[in-house]
């Protein structure tokens, strides 16, 4: 289980270790609230715990347990699950290496399964690890109309999971943020998750940010040490971040846990050392937990980035301290990857397809497919150029950002319910 990893981008992201589950006083909590399972049937997974099953919540308490008490063997263990379901991704792609053209054309048939927006691409941070520096487009920030717009007609299009998150830059510099989050609030997406590197986070209203109808908080940061910190994210907000993202754990209980929230740690250090750390064990270990709520489980959680991307080649080996790596891309990337079904809306209304990347060092339109200030989204989305990019995958036609980016992902093995039998 530990190797397997659970559901959601962990287990399909081998850059991303998993969250962790409740603690064994949470635990005991939820059996005095209900809770009643047979041991034997609980261990074989047959009973469930209000529709969660026994061995999810102990395969995370093991997870809990083996991170905070074991942290040099959790980190060992963590990078030889990334190579395992490398080496297992390798193969796939060899057994079965294309794509039919019936494949394709139910592709092209699928609707969009995701909207990525960014807010701005203006950033108070400048991090080692990120294409911000190499950043050559104007500064700006999306207008509220166009933001509006753009949610209204992706949940015309019946699209349920909407992120918002910059392709290089940090959502809270917006001041408009909360109302644009509240907005897509009211929209009743499945998901709505939200990025931020927290620095902003205690002159922002952290009530209404959790309520405003965002399901997960993601916050990136480094290993919880000043000085580390202003080393990889070339800020000294270090004091303002910690102090925020310690209010936002603290009212997130106090409400009830209404939304997950992940904390994505970047560091050159190993897990231990992260974890052994003064405000990791003050501020963030005390409010880790998996719990029931009216609106389903919710999670506080670490994960902790092992691998990074080059952003077409622009960060190099060399750029990032020895204890940070850049992960390797595969050269046969012949089956489209997931982020062929989904749309990335730049702050100044153009779309791309997925939109995780750029590079300064390829075409500017590698990834460009459409505007919304002269096309709708569904226009966009059924255009030649989104069939035409899934196709250059099958092709091994692969456009300069894709080739080299190191989260590829085969569209059947992440959308597994959708797109098992696609390859030819």
């Amino acid at each position: 289980g530990w190797l397997r990893g659970g559901g959601g981008g962990g287990a399909l992201n081998p850059s991303v270790t998993e969250g962790w589950g409740c603690n064994a006083r949470e635990a005991l909590e939820n059996k005095k609230q209900g809770y009643k399972v047979g041991f034997l049937a609980g261990w074989c997974g047959v009973v469930r715990w209000n529709g969660e099953s026994m061995l999810v919540l102990i395969r995370n308490r093991a997870r809990t347990f083996l991170m905070l008490g074991f942290p040099v063997f959790f980190d060992l263990l963590q990078r030889l699950r990334c190579v395992i379901l490398r080496e297992r991704l390798g193969l796939s792609l060899k057994r079965q290496p294309g794509v039919s053209e019936s494949g394709l054309l139910y592709l092209d048939r699928l609707p969009i399964q995701h909207l990525d927006i960014e807010l701005t691409n203006i950033c108070n941070a400048n991090c080692i690890f990120c294409g911000y520096q190499y950043q050559q487009r104007p500064h700006a920030v999306m207008e509220n109309d166009l933001f509006e717009n753009a949610v209204r007609q992706f949940r015309d299009m019946g699209g349920k999971r909407l992120t918002i998150s910059p392709l290089v830059g940090e959502n809270l510099v917006d001041r408009d943020c909360l109302r644009k989050l509240e907005f897509s609030g009211k929209m009743q997406f499945d998901s709505v998750t939200f990025f931020t590197n927290g620095i902003l986070l205690e002159r922002t209203d952290i009530r209404r940010l959790l309520q405003s109808g965002v399901t997960t908080i993601c916050i990136s940061t480094s290993g919880f040490d000043k000085e580390e910190y202003e080393r990889l994210f070339r800020n000294r907000a270090y004091d303002k971040m910690i102090r925020g993202v310690g209010e936002l754990l603290n009212l997130n209980r106090e409400l009830g846990n209404p939304v997950n929230i992940s904390i994505l740690v970047r560091s050159d250090m190993a897990v231990g050392v992260s974890l052994r750390r003064h405000d990791f064990l003050e501020l963030i270990k005390p409010y880790l937990c998996s719990v029931k709520t009216e609106a389903g489980t919710r999670s506080v959680s670490i994960n902790h980035i092992m691998y990074y991307d080059s952003w077409g080649k622009m960060i190099k080996r060399q750029d990032l301290p020895p204890g940070m790596r850049i992960g390797r891309s595969y050269r046969d990337k012949r089956v489209p990857c997931h982020g062929s079904l989904n749309l990335k809306l730049l702050h100044d209304g153009k779309v791309e397809v997925c939109g995780c990347r750029f590079s300064t060092n390829g075409p500017a339109d590698d990834l460009y497919v459409g505007d919304l200030n002269s096309q709708s989204l569904e226009e966009i989305w059924s255009s030649g150029r989104v069939k035409e990019f899934r196709r250059r995958f099958v092709s091994n036609d692969i456009n300069f950002i894709c080739s080299d980016c190191y989260y590829y992902y085969p569209v059947d093995l992440f959308y597994r319910d959708i797109c098992m039998q696609i390859r030819g």
